[in-house]
């Protein structure tokens, strides 16, 4: 039996209450306890105003069916105004009204949540240097974890490394850069440079680009719906990748950003306009 005891939900998914009813029936079914879970949501870009970060948290407690989250981030910097009672998603983001909405207003409502006990640890997605540095100017309880795109045609340098020297732990989302928006470009699990070192080392390009990351000192969190290959993402740490693979890794790929949120580059807390 394979698995994973990690889930990174978010409302914005769409998905939270599924995942919910099957967490409660397989923690019954396997007699697993909620404190060897670890799950982690994020408030959507229309619940950032502080009324609506609680509200966004409660919901997503609801549809998971648990009484915390182990984290809860501010899934982008963007805010934008909610439609009707703040829980629908729009088809496109240029039917979104811009609000301004300082992201230290948001932040202290998330510390609330910790006061109160809905989540243990509090976090950022997408942010920029300059805005994680406005948080972690005003913070009562500081960000704990930064979640940004990462793999080896994007390998976010700059970023990463910042937020590693602020004592945040990284998480890079598609760390495997496999998802649709990649086929045409951008696929790293296809690209020669990444084949060549799996073949070295006996490994998948999967393996590799996981071990990657790892080596970075980045938590990562790939997705896979077969059980032979959420084993094989866990076969990583039985070897090392040497630095002169790691320098192919980071210096080969088309560093290009495939996470950009089109339809937001007009907003004032846009986080892409910067150098990183």
């Amino acid at each position: 039996m394979a698995g994973y005891r990690e889930f990174d939900c978010a409302y914005y998914y769409g998905n939270e209450g599924r995942v919910g009813k099957a967490l409660t029936k397989s923690m019954k079914e396997l007699g697993i306890d909620r404190e060897e879970l670890f799950i982690t949501s994020k408030v959507w870009f229309t619940h950032l105003h502080p009324d609506m970060v609680e509200k966004s948290c409660r919901q997503s407690l609801k549809d998971l069916q648990l009484k915390y989250l182990d984290l809860l981030l501010v899934h982008w910097p963007v805010a934008f105004k909610p439609c009707d009672t703040g829980f629908r998603i729009q088809d496109s983001i240029t039917k979104y009204t811009v609000d301004s909405i300082p992201l230290t207003d948001t932040w202290k409502a998330m510390e609330k949540l910790v006061d109160d006990g809905l989540v243990k640890s509090i976090g950022l997605s997408n942010f920029n240097k300059r805005q994680l540095d406005e948080i972690l100017e005003h913070a009562r309880i500081k960000p704990v974890n930064l979640q940004i795109e990462m793999h080896a045609n994007f390998p976010n340098t700059k970023m990463a490394e910042y937020a590693q020297s602020k004592g945040l732990v990284v998480t890079a989302y598609s760390p495997l850069s496999s998802m649709a928006k990649f086929q045409e470009k951008g696929n790293a699990l296809t690209e020669s440079w990444v084949q060549r070192i799996a073949e070295a080392h006996n490994k998948t390009p999967a393996q590799i680009l996981l071990r990657y990351l790892v080596q970075r000192g980045v938590t990562v969190i790939p997705k896979s719906q077969t059980p032979e290959r959420i084993v094989q993402n866990a076969q990583i740490f039985d070897f090392n990748l040497t630095d002169d693979e790691m320098h192919t890794l980071n210096t080969s790929g088309t560093n290009e950003r495939k996470f950009t949120l089109p339809g937001s580059e007009c907003h004032p807390n846009y986080p892409f306009h910067d150098d990183y």
